[in-house]
């Protein structure tokens, strides 16, 4: 009898060891499967983007190549693209300093510089997009000086564009470059009645449409924090065409790109115009700002910088245009004119074409009771007068001066050919002729005047020879 129950349990146990067996099994050819699924998965992947980088390196070579440059351009490389993989199978976009790729299919992006060299992109995900109150980290921000609002993507533009009375004394400052063109600079496209980041894209880039729409009014403090605004493209059907129609306070560290037109009114990379009826900041600062979008007006004033100012205060100090500058009025390659309150260029100069029938390449002009400072400036540009009895000048378009003390005060700011164009016996200040933009002596000339200054100069940037010859910051 003890025997019996003996081998009786002896079965028993084989056969829950059977199953146990069976079912380690199954778990076990079941984790291998997904091993060696996942395992395909990863090395088709892996496969993928060697391919991509492949194709990346030939249209690279190909787009060298064909450049008479011995590099390659935008245009040049997303030709290459399209020969290789097929048209709309990729978008390249610039930001300046690199491209990047998208392959459409995919989904994935690639950094190239301007050397050739292939790099993962980086992605930076706003989770709150179109809500400047919440940072990148997801703190809750104050729009004070120690807690400024922040801008990361182009969804949070538009949100700044669309609420601007909310946002008009702040602080607000900027995250990274934005570039219109680029989709990885959009989060969800959800604004303006879009419901795409292609959507929205299309909105604000295409040229049958109005593109960005301007922020109507600021008067706080906008610190671009060294980064670009790219590719921005406005042209309201009337009306001012700026980043901001109406400025005061203080913008500071930003770029613009991209290609901004007027129909019939005021134009300019940062603020449009400033009158008797904008109840904002009695003074507007520009610092170490630069434009280099090309800027149109069918019908009023444009300035690389600032359209026109007719009430206020306005300080521009280490800033630069070397955008085209287009208007049937004034145009000025900083400001397009100046008509009330005080104007002070410090440490600035333009590069940047200028054609209009009273055209300047650092003031369009300025009436003759506007004060008006140049200091440590220069113009170097095309300044072309058009129209029945055009005035033109490299410094000065059209001066309304009456008397000796409503000339503007120049000092150590170079022209080439023709300073300005006058209006009487009455010329503005004193400027200096250069006859060799690209002589070491104009570097030294300027840094000079900052070094024997020093009490005044403050924050003023020092000057290196660019590539191109004339004097850039440093």
């Amino acid at each position: 009898m003890k025997k019996t129950n003996e081998q009786g349990i002896t079965v028993i146990a084989l056969i829950v060891a059977v199953i146990i067996l069976v079912l380690l099994a199954s778990i076990s050819i079941g984790v291998l499967n997904n091993g060696l699924i996942d395992y395909a998965g990863s090395a088709k992947e892996n496969t993928d983007i060697v391919g991509e980088k492949e194709i990346l390196k030939q249209s690279i070579l190909v787009a060298t190549v064909k450049s008479k440059f011995n590099s390659f351009t935008e245009e040049g490389l997303q030709q290459a693209l399209d020969t290789n993989v097929g048209e709309a199978k990729t978008e390249v976009a610039s930001d300046g300093n690199s491209y990047v790729v998208e392959f459409i299919d995919t989904g994935r992006y690639y950094e190239v510089d301007k050397n050739g060299q292939i790099s993962e992109y980086e992605f930076i995900t706003d989770n709150n997009p179109g809500n400047i109150r919440i940072g990148i980290n997801g703190e809750t921000l104050t729009g004070d000086e120690s807690s400024p609002f922040e801008i990361w993507c182009i969804e949070d533009l538009v949100e700044w564009s669309q609420h601007y009375s909310t946002y008009q004394t702040s602080y607000i400052k900027l995250g990274r470059t934005l570039n219109f063109n680029l989709k990885t600079c959009y989060t969800d496209g959800k604004m303006l009645g879009c419901t795409s980041i292609n959507e929205l894209k299309t909105l604000l880039t295409d040229k049958e449409e109005t593109g960005f729409p301007p922020i109507n009014e600021f008067a706080g403090n906008f610190d671009g924090q060294g980064f670009e605004i790219q590719n921005i493209y406005i042209a309201p059907s009337s009306g001012y065409a700026s980043l901001i129609k109406k400025a005061g306070g203080e913008i500071k560290n930003l770029g613009i790109t991209g290609e901004i037109i007027s129909q019939n009114s005021y134009a300019a990379a940062f603020c449009g115009m400033i009158n008797s009826n904008s109840n904002i900041a009695s003074s507007l600062s520009l610092i170490n700002c630069y434009n280099k979008a090309n800027i149109t007006s069918l019908g009023g004033t444009v300035g690389g910088l600032i359209g026109e100012e007719s009430i206020i205060d306005i300080t521009i100090l280490n800033c630069f245009n070397s955008g085209n500058i287009t208007s049937t009025g004034y145009g000025g390659g900083l400001i397009g004119y100046g008509g009330k309150g005080s104007i002070s260029i410090y440490n600035s100069y333009n590069v940047g074409d200028v054609s209009s029938k009273n055209a300047g390449g650092l003031i369009g002009g300025k009436y003759h009771n506007v004060t008006t400072i140049i200091q440590n400036s220069y113009s170097y540009a095309n300044i072309e007068g058009v129209g029945d009895s055009p005035k033109y000048g490299e410094l000065i378009g059209y001066n309304y001066a009456y008397s000796a003390a409503s000339s503007a005060q120049i000092d150590n700011v170079l022209y080439f050919k023709q300073p300005l164009g006058t209006n009487g016996s009455y010329s503005a200040g004193t400027p200096t002729y250069c006859s060799d933009i690209t002589d070491d002596s104009v570097v030294e000339s300027l840094n000079d005047y900052i070094s024997d200054n020093q009490e005044n100069t403050t924050g003023w940037r020092t000057w290196i020879k660019g590539e191109k010859g004339y004097p850039v910051f440093e």
